[in-house]
C-alpha cells in the first residue's frame, strides 16, 4: 500500500507499507511460503518542473525505512539456500531520482535509487546495501487507465551474519502493469512479470526465471 499527500506541486510525501509472499527453496528440493509486512518506508521528494518540456518532471527523493519486517535466526548451512527476511531490523536511509516526461498519450520515465545499511540489529544481521535502475514506457489509453511497460536492474550487495557475508545477487525485471484509476484519489496497479536472478560471486549460481506478481494500491491527497 502506498499513500501519497503534496502539500504544494513541487512537494510530495509519501508512505510505503509493503506485505510480501515470499518462497524460501531449501537445498534438499523441499519450499515453503510465507508472508509478512517488510519495512515501511518513509520518502520526501521535491520536483522540478519543464526542465526540457512543458510536460516534465524531476524528482530528487531522500527516504528512511523502519524496522517492521520480520528478522528471522540465521540459516544453518545444509537448510535453507539463503536466510529469508521480511525486513533489515534498522533504519536504513535511501534516496531516488527520477526523471518523467509525458508529451502526449505516451511518456517515459527513468529511475535510479539505492538503499544504504549502515549498522546491525540487534540478531546480528546487517542488510545488504541496494542499487535499482529502471526504464519505464507508459500509454494512457483512457482517462482512468493506463499501461506500463518497465526493465528494472537490481544489484543487491552481500548482507551480513555477525560479520560473515552471505550472497548478494543482481537480476532483471521485465514486468507490465495497468493501473486502474477509478477516483483521482485512488489508483489500482497489479504487476505481472518475469526476473532473471543469479546470485553473486561468492558462492555463484545460475540465472534463475522467475515470475512476480504485485498489487499496489495507492490513496492521493
Amino acid at each position: 500500500m502506498r499513500a501519497a499527500y503534496r502539500p504544494a506541486r513541487e512537494w510530495e510525501l509519501e508512505l510505503v507499507v509493503p506485505f510480501d509472499i515470499k518462497r524460501v527453496l531449501y537445498r534438499d528440493g523441499s519450499a515453503d511460503t510465507r508472508t509478512g509486512v517488510a519495512d515501511i518506508q518513509q520518502w520526501v521528494s521535491v520536483g522540478l518542473f519543464e526542465l526540457f518540456h512543458v510536460s516534465d518532471e524531476f524528482q530528487v527523493g531522500v527516504g528512511c525505512s523502519f524496522p517492521t519486517g520480520a528478522i528471522e535466526p540465521r540459516m544453518e548451512e545444509g537448510d535453507a539456500e539463503e536466510s529469508l527476511q521480511f525486513g533489515n531490523g534498522t533504519f536504513d536511509p535511501a534516496a531516488r531520482l527520477r526523471y518523467s516526461i509525458m508529451p502526449n498519450w505516451w511518456g517515459l520515465s527513468f529511475l535510479v535509487a539505492g538503499q544504504l545499511p549502515f549498522y546491525t540489529n540487534r540478531h546480528g544481521y546487517k542488510g545488504a546495501i541496494t542499487g535499482e535502475a529502471s526504464v519505464s514506457l507508459r500509454a494512457q489509453a483512457l482517462d482512468w487507465l493506463s499501461f506500463d511497460v518497465t526493465a528494472t536492474g537490481t544489484l543487491r550487495g552481500s548482507s551480513y551474519w555477525d560479520g560473515e557475508p552471505e550472497r548478494g545477487y543482481y537480476s532483471l525485471l521485465i514486468s507490465a502493469s495497468p493501473t486502474f484509476m477509478p477516483w483521482e484519489w485512488f489508483y489500482i496497479t497489479p504487476l505481472f512479470g518475469y526476473r532473471v536472478a543469479s546470485m553473486t560471486a561468492q558462492g555463484g549460481s545460475l540465472p534463475k526465471l522467475q515470475f512476480v506478481m504485485s498489487l499496489r494500491v495507492t490513496f492521493f491527497w
